[in-house]
């Protein structure tokens, strides 16, 4: 294991290339491309759902590239025709690039398929969101 910490980096695709020898002067090399985000952007990574599709409970996990300038989130549950059925405000803790996790209990909800969507509020006031499908059975 190599670990680097690359500093400075300006937004947008960059290349790695790495290359190593052994004791007989033997070399090999591997290439990795990666995207560096800016600081204004909150660019959602996952917004995740387990069980899916899900008989009691389901749990959302959700990570943001850039967590440490979130200042509040909500999730919102729609039915499949676009009713507002649940809405929860989880604790963002400060500098955590993960929210979550947040549980959407299922007593009594009927099976079918649902829409769950985070809406992020940063430090500058924009609001971003992400989306996901919840089958219940």
């Amino acid at each position: 294991t190599v670990r680097y910490t690359l500093t400075n980096l300006t937004p947008g695709l960059h290349r790695l290339t790495l290359k190593a020898w052994n004791i007989w002067g033997n070399s090999n090399e591997a290439e990795i491309t990666f995207r560096v985000v800016g600081t204004d952007t909150a660019a959602f990574s996952t917004l995740s759902v387990y069980p899916n599709p899900a008989r009691y409970s389901a749990t959302f996990h959700y990570e943001t590239s850039n967590a440490e300038q979130i200042t509040s989130a909500e999730m919102q549950i729609y039915s499949c025709h676009g009713a507002l059925l649940h809405t929860v405000k989880p604790t963002v803790a400060a500098g955590s690039y993960v929210v979550g996790p947040v549980v959407w209990n299922l007593q009594g909800v009927q099976p079918g398929l649902y829409l769950a969507r985070m809406l992020v509020t940063t430090a500058d006031g924009k609001t971003h969101q992400s989306t996901t499908k919840v089958a219940v059975r």
